[in-house]
């Protein structure tokens, strides 16, 4: 009688499954950080937290220069507002962060635990993109 070559095949593919159910979707897909879109930033500001640490920007693929600048936040401890520094004056805009429905449904999708990776993890969140002069004059440095 001659084995069916399929069934061989079972347990590899259920340990697969296993493998990959039990990581949240946008933890491994995504990590730790999500960017945030500052359109019309000037090229010679910088971007830094309200403690100081400046963050870097990024042109992203396919953007014109001086359209749209991203920066990387983390996900976890996100600051609540960022500090365009840029011609002797300091421009503040507040951080919005929002769970992102695609890594939700994707977590019901691959089952409980991965939704549960997610959320703990935060990686589920990412940021609300701004344009440059919708920023609130915080005062001359």
């Amino acid at each position: 009688m001659r084995a069916r070559p399929i069934l061989h095949l079972v347990p590899s593919l259920l340990a697969l499954v296993a493998l990959t159910s039990n990581a949240g979707c946008a933890t491994v897909l995504k990590g730790t950080t999500s960017t945030m879109k500052i359109a019309g930033l000037p090229d010679d500001a910088t971007v830094e937290t309200p403690e100081g640490v400046t963050i870097e920007r990024k042109k992203p693929r396919g953007s014109p220069d001086g359209i749209t600048d991203e920066v990387a936040l983390p996900v976890s401890a996100a600051p609540t507002t960022l500090l365009v520094k840029h011609g002797g004056a300091t421009t503040q805009f507040p951080v919005r962060r929002f769970v992102g429905r695609g890594w939700v449904v994707l977590g019901v999708c691959t089952g409980v635990v991965p939704l549960v990776v997610d959320a703990m993890t935060a990686a589920w969140y990412e940021y609300e993109d701004v344009p440059f002069d919708k920023g609130e004059r915080a005062g001359a440095e």
